[in-house]
């Protein structure tokens, strides 16, 4: 369990499935305020719904989700971005976390680690959000 207080989740992925995967293990800590397929479409989607916790998909259609990350965590400094990719590669991991994200998941390891990983940034509170490497 996360909280007692519940976040509002923007999952922005643009598989159908992982979108599915993500808020069936998110949702029962998280109220689901969004879905959105493309990198476009996450700044307007997280401004309207309120978003406190993203996941961040790396490679979608219509802009790139490390392309966002940087006004993403401009415009909500306090919320916790989370990249769930399955690009491996460490200079993806390592340009995320430049660009703000707070933790970048494997998607092989969502079912085990995304929970963990949540509760673990949201221990370390405010102070360090968008320059750790969880």
């Amino acid at each position: 369990m996360l909280s007692p207080s519940r976040m509002q989740l923007l999952v922005a992925e643009d598989n159908a499935e992982w979108r599915h995967i993500i808020a069936c293990i998110l949702e029962p800590d998280c109220d689901l305020a969004a879905f959105v397929e493309r990198g476009d479409q996450i700044l307007e989607a997280a401004q309207n719904c309120g978003a406190e916790l993203i996941t961040l998909d790396v490679a979608m259609p219509g802009e790139s989700g490390l392309n966002v990350l940087p006004r993403l965590r401009e415009m909500l400094p306090k919320a916790i971005i989370v990249i769930v990719s399955s690009t491996t590669t460490p200079i993806y991991k390592e340009e995320a976390f430049a660009r703000g994200a707070d933790a970048y998941i494997e998607k092989g390891k969502v079912s085990s680690d995304l929970l963990a990983t949540i509760q673990a940034v949201r221990a370390r509170g405010d102070q360090t959000r968008g320059h750790s490497n969880v």
